[in-house]
């Protein structure tokens, strides 16, 4: 068992508070998407864990912002995978993890009266294939990505998790990085300049991993993306398992000082409802079309 690190000398002695005027946040409405699974044993994903099989979820969240249109966060696996998982993400990567494509964020769109088109933004965690290989379903969206994160999924391969096809001929719009500190983190990026969607830097999955932080006059959510892959990443916190920390991560390391970060900012504000990218826990959560946040949500435990 790995030995966990300490956290970092100034943990708990933060200088900051966190607070959201609702009044000034929009109205929207925040739902979540199963649109996979992915099989994991325990011990990939919690260093020390046991053999136990786990199914591990693909989720991505959709935003309907009422200036900024629809928003989603990451795509997960497209039609073309529903399709063929040998076409993407390709015959090893579908069978070493056993991907199963339950439905794609293009065709659950159809449920809300949407299609694919009217999804004006994708923002994406990181560029691993199970986050961005639905990518393609969205030709007129505006994708928005860390620009460290945009331009090493597009020189790398498998062995690091990128398989880049869907998105070889797209562009990004990379992250301005504000120097100045949101919650506990010490730099922020207000996506839209309205507080409704905070991106915040968590590299070490990938060199430019990134959470999302979305807020609206309901309530806030914080996506962890990869940076925790299962709740108990970021509440011990605990790094992931050996072969994840030595072959899929960039710097695990690196990665611990954001879980620190997510766990003291949960713990001082227990409204703040924190996702992890893979937990199979993700399906207590409102099942799709119903809301997490907006007008027809219901009230969810922490």
């Amino acid at each position: 068992m790995v030995r966990v690190p300490e956290p970092p000398p100034e943990a708990g002695e933060w200088d900051w508070n966190w607070a959201v005027d609702r009044d000034e946040l929009p109205d929207g409405t925040l739902r979540v998407l199963h649109v996979g699974t992915v099989r994991m044993r325990e011990r990939q994903v919690i260093a020390g864990g046991s053999r136990e099989e786990l199914e591990g979820l693909i989720t991505v969240l959709l935003l309907e912002h009422p200036v900024q249109g629809l928003v989603l966060i990451d795509t997960g696996y497209g039609r073309r995978s529903a399709v063929d998982l040998s076409d993407y993400p390709g015959r090893l990567p579908s069978k070493f993890l056993g991907i199963d494509v339950i439905r794609p964020a293009a065709d659950a769109l159809e449920d809300l009266g949407y299609l694919p088109d009217d999804v004006w933004h994708v923002v994406l965690t990181h560029g691993h294939m199970d986050h961005i290989g639905g990518v393609e379903d969205f030709p007129l969206a505006e994708i928005h990505a860390d620009g460290e994160e945009w331009a090493a999924c597009q020189h790398s391969h498998l062995t690091q998790g990128y398989v880049p096809d869907p998105y070889l001929h797209r562009d990004a719009i990379p992250v301005l990085w504000e120097e100045t500190a949101y919650g506990p983190f010490p730099r922020h990026a207000d996506l839209f300049g309205d507080g409704s969607v905070i991106l915040l830097p968590a590299p070490g999955h990938t060199v430019g991993s990134l959470m999302v932080l979305v807020n609206l006059a309901g309530g806030s959510v914080l996506y962890t993306g990869d940076a925790a892959w299962v709740d108990e990443n970021w509440r011990d916190p605990v790094p992931k398992g050996f072969l994840a920390r030595t072959v899929v991560e960039t710097d695990w390391r690196a990665g611990m000082d954001a879980l620190w970060r997510v766990r003291a900012w949960a713990a001082r504000n227990p409204d703040l409802r924190v996702i992890a990218g893979h937990d199979p826990a993700n399906l207590a959560l409102p099942s799709w079309p119903d809301a997490l946040i907006g007008a027809d949500a219901m009230a969810m435990p922490n």
